[in-house]
């Protein structure tokens, strides 16, 4: 789960900036997975992923934090989101992000699996 405002409110103000720049910059919400609904916490609608984050492209990389308990063994505890989102191929696609000199990271990491 993501928490709707890390993403929403960072997506509109690069969308804004994609405006000022005449078109220069533009925002995309994409997953490790691709084509996905991400829910969101706190019952909140779901966001749904338009595409698979390409590591190798040159873009800014913003990841938004997750949403869950902060410790325990719950599902929804976040030591259990890293520990499942480890098991996926996000693991492999962020290392060739970080080794990709084009990109630029400019938040902590998010855990989800859609």
């Amino acid at each position: 789960m993501v928490r709707k405002l890390d993403v929403t409110a960072p997506y509109e103000v690069f969308a804004a900036a994609g405006m000022y720049s005449g078109g220069r910059i533009t925002v995309e919400f994409v997953s490790a997975e691709g084509r996905c609904s991400v829910p969101s916490g706190m019952n909140e609608p779901a966001l749904e992923a338009q595409a698979t984050l390409d590591p190798n492209s040159s873009v800014i990389i913003l990841v938004p934090g997750a949403a869950g308990k902060p410790a325990g063994n719950s599902e929804d505890a976040i030591p259990n989101i890293l520990r499942q989102a480890k098991e996926t191929g996000l693991t492999n696609i962020m290392k060739q992000a970080f080794s990709n000199r084009k990109s630029l990271w400019v938040q902590y990491v998010e855990v989800h699996c859609c």
